[in-house]
């Protein structure tokens, strides 16, 4: 028989120093939806809840889909920068006192999670919501077990009544509606809606795709595989499925999900903030307001041989009647009318619409090597009644008469990986990464930088990865560090052998790095030598382009410890990357110049031909290094059909290499 869905019961409560629950708070896959949550219930939760999480591996489905979230900003329903959280709340974020002790809710009866939270209360008088997840402990659960559970549960609230307990189901596990599992879960709901609790239906809210389709019945498991045909065996995942048939970065986001698939900690990450929300004061319905209005992101960057750059403007959360804002210039290192054009203006959105605005910048090339320089725009003065999210963003003009440095750092936990050489298991969330021996078994490591704006064919001056010491070690250590030969690396998964057997590059630099003798430090004897041969193979592939991803395979023997995104994010790998554009592709000879009229042109333009042979070549590459014209040298060259750009044009003759650059307009 199909699971009763539990509807989303209104509760009017004041959130002050007590919470009032009238009536209960069911969290289940209803609640799995980014859109209807308001900006402003984001806000209020993060100003107003400090959340102490206790969870073992299924529970972090919850903070790694969360964690995957943000900066998501082409996701549907996304509201701007408003996601982030951490262990304290700085930064405008929202306080998760992550794993707060270890464990999880035990088995059968195991009370240490009891004792455990109130030696926590006692020492964190600020935390005032507590959440306790299973992680297999409800399937092989008993009545009199889970009831233990639940009274005790009740007792904390009795006890510490300024503080709110999220109650929560166990995660699938196959048995479907007829197992042991159901049962328990059931037993939880039912306690939960008799006597007004907080759930977080964590069971609930895998057994639902996206669309609403139902697979608990069909044998659903933790990693969303099910009986498709009704056969008694699992022979279809509905996660994968439903991810290949939307498109990843709008209807769904790649994140970890331990045991699972991404989708499944995506949907858990929105059920959570939906819960965050309701505990702050939300009623969990949306009355029609006029929206919030954000900048697409905080961030952009583009080139100083871009002809220009779009800066996108939304109106979320709402229609309702006409709203308007002004944007302007407020700060930045570039200058008007010497690095970039603009004009301040207003945008109206009206009733009913929420079209994305844009804001096109042109961006003036000019030869002087002045490094990165940099817009800062803002939003005011919103009208109608909205909102405004987002109200900053920052765009960085990378100078291409240098070098560009980026840094580029690890930002989730599938993007630094662990494979044993001898078996083949892969892990995706280890606390560190043992380079490359781990307990004397030897490992390989993956390590993936997404996101590389980088033009293709680029010239690589320098490159290196950037690790830091988690752990102190001497010996000798020697690796060799290889690229994944591929246009753009994808993240990896707990597969066996899914680091060993991507395709290597030829290229590959030997590493010898010394002791490491202190924890935290992450200087030279942490840096890798320069790997820019590496990267250089990489980028000049056909298929690469800007925003792809490289991937790095280390292999070796010898132990170095070095900290990974799940153990400390912010410590995470890092990739240094110095580049230019200005000769991508071509080939360093001599620079002479060709006097071309007139400059800038419309694409047509004329050479000063009379020092050249007339069987001599030309040829031109837009600034991202593709040809885009070659032939025999002719006064007249019409490139018009090209976009507007910089070009730079090289002439093979007298035995010599001749360039320059011009600009069309």
């Amino acid at each position: 028989m199909k699971l009763n869905v539990f509807s989303l019961v209104l509760l009017f409560f004041v959130f002050s120093g007590n919470f009032l629950v009238a009536q209960p708070i069911i969290i289940d896959h209803n609640c799995a939806k980014l859109d209807p949550i308001p900006a402003d219930a984001i806000q209020t939760a993060k100003s107003n809840l400090h959340i102490a999480y206790g969870h073992t591996s299924h529970g972090s489905q919850l903070t790694t889909g969360m964690t995957g979230l943000v900066g998501q900003t082409g996701l549907l329903g996304y509201k701007g920068d408003i996601y982030s959280w951490n262990n304290g709340g700085s930064g405008n974020a929202l306080d998760i006192h992550d794993k707060f002790v270890g464990g999880d809710l035990g088995h059968k009866g195991d009370l240490k999670w009891e004792a455990d939270t109130r030696t926590y209360l006692a020492a964190n008088s600020d935390v005032n919501v507590i959440i306790w997840s299973w992680c297999g402990g409800a399937s092989d659960n008993t009545v009199a077990g889970m009831n233990i559970y639940l009274n005790a549960m009740n007792q904390l609230e009795l006890d510490f009544p300024t503080v709110k307990f999220v109650y929560m189901t166990g995660h699938l596990d196959g048995s479907g509606e007829s197992g042991n599992l159901h049962a328990m879960n059931e037993q939880i709901r039912d306690f939960c809606t008799a006597n007004n609790k907080i759930l977080y239906d964590f069971a609930d809210i895998e057994s639902y795709d996206p669309d609403g389709n139902y697979y608990h019945d069909k044998l659903a498991n933790d990693g969303c595989y099910y009986d498709s045909d009704n056969s008694g065996s699992r022979d279809a995942n509905w996660a994968i499925n439903w991810q290949n048939s939307h498109t990843k970065g709008v209807d769904w986001y790649e994140c970890t999900s331990a045991h699972s698939q991404p989708l499944n900690a995506n949907l858990k990450a929105y059920a959570a903030w939906w819960l965050w929300c309701r505990l702050a004061g939300w009623s969990g319905t949306s009355e029609p307001t006029a929206g919030d209005l954000s900048f697409g992101s905080t961030a952009y960057t583009c080139y100083e041989n871009d002809a220009s750059i779009n800066i996108t403007v939304n109106r979320v959360s709402g229609t309702k009647g006409e709203v308007s804002v002004n944007y302007d210039v407020s700060g930045g290192t570039a200058t008007i009318n010497s690095d970039y054009q603009f004009t301040a203006g207003v945008f109206t959105w009206a009733d009913g619409n929420s079209d994305a605005k844009t804001i096109t910048i042109p961006i003036l090339q000019d030869t002087e090597e002045e490094g990165a320089e940099t817009i800062m725009l803002e939003l005011a003065g919103a009208t109608g009644g909205a909102g405004i999210v987002t109200s900053a963003t920052t765009i960085t003009i990378a100078d291409d008469d240098g070098d560009i440095a980026i840094d580029v750092r690890v930002n989730k936990g599938s993007d630094d990986a662990e494979e044993i050489v001898s078996n083949g298991n892969v892990d995706i969330s280890s606390s560190d990464l043992e380079l490359t021996e781990d307990r004397g078994g030897a490992q390989i490591i993956g390590i993936r930088f997404a996101n590389l704006n980088i033009p293709q064919a680029a010239n690589i001056s320098n490159a290196y990865v950037q690790f830091t010491c988690d752990e102190a070690t001497d010996g000798t250590t020697d690796l060799s560090i290889y690229g994944n030969d591929i246009d753009s690396a994808s993240t990896f998964s707990a597969s066996n052998l899914d680091i060993s057997t991507r395709i290597k590059t030829t290229s590959n630099v030997g590493w010898q790095p010394p002791a490491w003798d202190q924890v935290g430090e992450n200087g030279p004897d942490q840096r890798t030598p320069d790997i820019s041969a590496i990267i250089q193979t990489i980028i000049n592939k056909d298929g690469w382009k800007p925003g792809n991803a490289l991937a790095l395979l280390i292999t070796g023997t010898g132990n170095r410890v070095a900290e990974s995104y799940s153990g400390a994010p912010n410590a995470a790998p890092l990739l240094h990357i110095e580049y230019n554009t200005e000769t991508a592709s071509i080939p360093h000879i001599s620079m002479n110049d060709i006097l071309i009229h007139p400059n800038p042109s419309n694409g047509v333009f004329n050479i000063d031909v009379e020092k050249f042979d007339t069987n001599s070549n030309v040829l031109i590459y837009s600034s991202m290094g593709c040809l885009v014209y070659s032939g025999k040298l002719n006064r007249t060259v019409d490139i018009s059909s090209q976009p507007a750009g910089v070009y730079f044009i090289q002439i093979n003759a007298n035995s010599q290499i001749y360039k320059s650059k011009f600009l069309k307009e």
